[in-house]
């Protein structure tokens, strides 16, 4: 189905086309790491901006996915390179509007910062397949 978001959409990731390229739960490498300013006059922010190896789009992390990251990886973002990340679907609030957003999870996230997908493994045992927590 055409979209919108594959003609405006930037070289950035949004959770319209992380659904459309059936990115949900599959692992990326993270290639690098920059600190960029993002927005236009006084609403520039600094943020970060990962690139992956396996896709072109790069992921703008926000402060709660950047959070997630640095809580499994460690706040100094310039050792991320060659970690998994798995992207999600989530609910976020967004100029107070209910709206579907990209978050994080790491190969080995606490169960507390997860959105589980479950899965059954080798042994016939459902688990998450980003943090491991057994159903």
């Amino acid at each position: 189905m055409p979209s919108t978001d594959e003609i405006y959409g930037g070289s950035f990731l949004s959770a319209v086309v992380v659904k459309s390229e059936k990115l949900v739960g599959k692992p990326l490498t993270i290639k690098t790491v920059e600190a960029q300013e993002i927005g236009r006059g006084e609403n520039a922010k600094m943020k970060l901006i990962i690139t992956f190896q396996e896709i072109d789009r790069q992921l703008v992390l926000n402060k709660i996915n950047a959070g997630i990251i640095s809580e499994s990886y460690g706040d100094d973002y310039s050792v991320w390179k060659n970690k998994k990340l798995f992207l999600q679907i989530t609910k976020r609030q967004f100029q107070g509007q209910l709206m579907d957003a990209v978050s994080v999870a790491c190969e080995n996230a606490t169960s507390s910062y997860c959105y589980h997908q479950y899965q059954k493994n080798f042994n016939g045992i459902y688990e998450c397949i980003f943090c491991k927590e057994k159903m």
